[in-house]
């Protein structure tokens, strides 16, 4: 038998968490009603069910249903029940088309990055363009930290062929930085006394709708404009350390001291675009 041993792990874009929680979803599809509408409709395939599964993850945060802002996915082939797999006897290592070689290590780690061969750019940027309000706790100057990271090793002994997780985890991980306001003590922990302030804000902006629902698409979107020039001024000067300039939070929260800058504005707008009947 021959013995080897190697650190594998798929593409990040910054430090993977090592955590990994009892409970992985899966991922499967999730239909909206102006789905047609969003840039996520422009994803498929894998990318689209990432989408489909982060913007169900980060509404919850956003609702405060959630705290953390990681999440977790396991392909059903590391999967043993519930549990993610350590070990692959021959026929687990045959059953993911890889055969028992001096190559080994090197078609197991092709075959993690094949099943974990997301565009997560495309998929985040989907979702700040789909989500004006869910995401305004995201720290996109900080960004995502994605990837899979492990250590293996594997026995070359024919039928007796094995490979064995040594350190690490197969499930892949995908973090959203949470801005600096809105931080419980991390950067990875939404504060939940800032998301109860950020829901009175989108229940002032669900008002807003509301009372000009009976008006004709023009006149709504003429008063969208004058609620929010009225509720809001440009902050001058820009302080680049308040994130909440570059939500809508700021349009909404009542409050005459605080300011936005053109994307506070321009999500305010679409929130209440995306909230109306037309």
């Amino acid at each position: 038998m021959k013995i080897l041993s190697k650190l594998l792990g798929a593409a990040s874009a910054a430090v993977i968490l090592a955590a990994v929680p009892a409970f992985v979803p899966s991922l499967s599809p999730v239909v909206t009603a102006s789905a047609a509408n969003e840039a996520g409709a422009l994803l498929s395939g894998k990318d689209k069910e990432l989408y489909d599964e982060l913007k169900t993850f980060v509404t919850e945060i956003a609702n405060g249903t959630r705290t953390d802002t990681t999440f977790y996915y396991t392909a059903p082939e590391f999967l043993d029940g519930s549990s993610v797999k350590t070990h692959f006897d021959y026929e687990a290592i045959t059953a993911l088309g890889i055969t028992p070689d001096s190559s080994m290590l090197n078609n197991f780690e092709a075959k993690v990055n094949e099943l974990y061969n997301f565009d997560e750019k495309s998929v985040v940027d989907s979702l700040l363009a789909d989500c004006p309000y869910e995401l305004f706790w995201f720290d996109k100057t900080a960004g995502n930290s994605y990837g899979c990271n492990y250590g293996v090793s594997g026995t070359i002994g024919g039928n007796d062929s094995s490979i064995d997780i040594t350190s690490g985890s197969l499930t892949y991980s995908l973090s959203f930085a949470v801005s600096s306001v809105y931080q419980d003590g991390n950067n990875s922990t939404v504060l939940s006394s800032k998301v109860n302030a950020a829901k009175t804000a989108k229940s002032a902006a669900n008002t807003i709708v509301s009372n000009h629902s009976s008006e004709s698409d023009y006149d709504k979107l003429h008063s969208y404009m004058n609620e929010i020039c009225t509720l809001v001024d440009y902050a001058n000067p820009i302080d680049y350390s308040n994130g909440d300039l570059w939500q809508m939070i700021n349009v909404f929260d009542g409050n005459s001291s605080t300011n936005a800058v053109c994307e506070g504005y321009s999500k305010a707008f679409k929130y209440l675009c995306d909230n109306s009947s037309w």
